[in-house]
């Protein structure tokens, strides 16, 4: 099998729990409850990178909100799991995409982009076209959710954060096809393509945030 999240579908969960515990879990439920209370009826929510679907088999399970979401993912086997995951209700439709994000989103706007875990698969200069491209297909103060990792900013996280980035990146670059090597942190690209960042959560001393981002602009701002 070529090297892709394909081959890490049936093992992802049990990973990151070794490697984790309830971290990452914690932070996915963090984030379904900052969007519930935002999202509002029938609107457009885009999920990037969804993975094995733990994220939106518990949105579905709390929405209550009538509203369409498009999952997209590059992995086949990934996409299998979330959509297995998932009981769509008439208020509640979820379209599931194979895809690669980079090239290929579908429709016009959304007004909630979602990336977990995602942006950070990719290198700096991946996300200098990325980021924007999507800001185009997002409306206007419309909100983007995502939980990353960063590189702690104190005390001995630091030496921790740089330990596991060091290992996850290896053992990634390994075993998938992601092209980054190294931690790129995107907050100034939101900033520079009109976004203002609405909230932000840290865990384990900065090593995992969730930040709420909400486009503000639809020009690029000047450096």
């Amino acid at each position: 099998m070529p090297k892709s999240y394909d081959r890490l579908a049936g093992s992802y969960k049990v990973l990151e729990q070794l490697a984790f515990g309830r971290l990452l879990h914690k932070v996915r439920e963090q984030a379904v409850d900052e969007l519930l209370d935002k999202l509002e009826p029938h609107q457009q929510v885009l999920i990037l990178g969804e993975g094995d679907g733990r994220f939106l088999q518990s949105l579905t399970h709390k929405c209550k909100t009538p509203c369409h979401i498009t999952c997209i993912d590059k992995s086949a086997q990934m996409l299998a799991r979330a959509q297995a995951k998932v009981t769509p209700t008439a208020d509640l439709h979820v379209n599931f995409v194979l895809a690669d994000a980079t090239r290929d989103i579908p429709l016009d706007t959304y007004d909630v982009i979602i990336s977990l875990f995602f942006l950070d698969n990719f290198a700096a200069t991946t996300l200098q076209t990325l980021i924007p491209k999507l800001a185009n297909h997002l409306t206007h103060q419309g909100i983007w959710l995502l939980a990353d990792f960063r590189q702690a900013k104190y005390g001995l996280a630091v030496w921790r954060s740089r330990m596991w980035l060091w290992l996850m990146y290896r053992f990634f670059r390994f075993v998938t096809d992601i092209e980054a090597d190294q931690l790129v942190d995107p907050t100034r690209l939101f900033k520079e393509h009109g976004f203002l960042q609405l909230e932000r959560q840290s865990f384990q001393h900065g090593f995992v945030v969730l930040e709420t981002w909400q486009k503000e602009h639809t020009q690029p701002l000047k450096r």
